[in-house]
Formats: structure tokens, sequence, C-alpha cells
């Protein structure tokens, strides 16, 4: 599969652990950077981070 299957990830499992590296990375920038942690507070009282999910179209029979 292409890189275009899943939306910019190279498979199902990188796809999946999407949430799992975001949150990393967003705790890294938390703990490190104020800047970025005053706008990650901001930010968090007008947005919903929903979780994403993969399907694929199911043909129907004709």
């Amino acid at each position: 599969m292409g890189l275009d299957a899943h939306h910019g990830y190279a498979d199902l499992a990188a796809f999946a652990r999407r949430d799992e590296v975001k949150w990393a990375a967003r705790a890294k920038l938390n703990a490190s950077d104020p800047a970025f942690k005053a706008y990650t507070d901001s930010k968090a009282s007008i947005r919903d981070d929903r979780a994403m999910f993969h399907a694929d179209a199911i043909p129907l029979p004709q």
C-alpha cells in the first residue's frame, strides 16, 4: 500500500500508533517549552481532539 492509503502513514500499524506518538510529543513539549504549554492550555478550553479511525469502503453487490 502506498502512503496515500492511510492518509500519509506508512501502514496500518503506523496509523494505529498516531495518538500514542502525538501524545508523547505533546507531553515532551509541554514539559520543556513554556510557550507551547501556554498555547496548549488556551487551546484546550476551545477544542476537542477526537480519535481518527480507519475504514475501508465495502462495495455493495450489484
